[in-house]
């Protein structure tokens, strides 16, 4: 049975998950403060071990832009599923910001 490694962009390693679907389980609680937007640029997950017949992802996955879902509790572990995040969601984030930024300078220029 395959254990994984997940590589961050900053280079901080989570090591020894198993799968389940597409969820990355631990024994121990996510520090989900270390998945900042930087962080996450580039995610590497890693297979280790002799992989069984039940094993599905036994290569290594880049992500770029990746989003992690908040982690869930069950049954005494914790799971997190990472996707990686489309031109269309990262185009929608910088609009958002922008019209952010615009809001903010006309309402600092309405309260003068």
């Amino acid at each position: 049975m395959l254990t994984y490694t997940i590589t961050l962009a900053d280079g901080r390693q989570i090591t020894d998950l198993k799968i389940n679907g597409n969820n990355y389980v631990s024994r121990m609680p996510y520090d989900m403060g270390i998945f900042t937007k930087d962080a996450l640029k580039k995610v590497i997950i890693t297979p280790h071990g002799e992989p069984s017949k039940y094993d599905v992802q036994t290569e290594e996955i880049v992500l770029h832009n990746a989003k992690v879902n908040d982690q869930q509790e069950y049954a005494g572990e914790f799971y997190i599923a990472f996707y990686e995040r489309s031109s269309s969601e990262i185009l929608e984030e910088a609009m958002l910001m922008a019209i952010a930024e615009i809001y903010e300078k006309v309402a600092t220029q309405e309260a003068k």
